[in-house]
């Protein structure tokens, strides 16, 4: 685990070094890891993220994003809204998840919200959002890396 955060670590304060700017226009694909933290029962459970995005405009995208493993997880359509046109800056974000599970017959629940808001340098993006629906709420933390 110490191996992992010293990884997050690197990644965040010099993998961003020396790289040309993003120009947030047309597809991106991005790789991350989240953090689902369950209030109910006291859990965070640790995610792989896989994004695919379009920018629109150099400040709005819409994304498909993956929150999971291959068996189980977390899909959303989003939008995503830069609050301004520069490299380092705020973002809004909303959209629609549904969740799936391979092989376990259980009935899992789909079209719940997803709302949230992160800070964007340059190729490194950083959000912290909620899921949910109308009985329970998820927090995520969530780092990605976008190419």
């Amino acid at each position: 685990m110490k191996k992992i955060a010293l990884l997050w670590v690197f990644v965040i304060f010099f993998g961003d070094a020396g790289e040309s700017m993003i120009d947030r226009t047309g597809y991106h694909i991005g790789v991350g890891g989240s953090g689902f933290l369950f209030v109910n029962e006291p859990m965070l459970i640790p995610t792989f993220d896989l994004s695919l995005e379009y920018g629109l405009t150099p400040q709005s995208t819409i994304l498909f994003e993956h929150h999971g493993y291959l068996i189980a997880g977390l899909v959303s359509l989003e939008y995503k809204y830069y609050l301004q046109e520069s490299v380092n800056t705020f973002y809004l974000k909303g959209g629609a998840i549904g969740a799936y599970a391979l092989d376990y017959g259980a009935e899992i629940n789909t079209g719940v919200f997803k709302v949230g808001a992160g800070y964007a340098w340059n190729h490194l993006e950083c959000d912290i959002s909620v899921v949910g629906d109308s009985t329970d709420i998820v927090p995520i933390v969530s780092v990605r890396y976008k190419f």
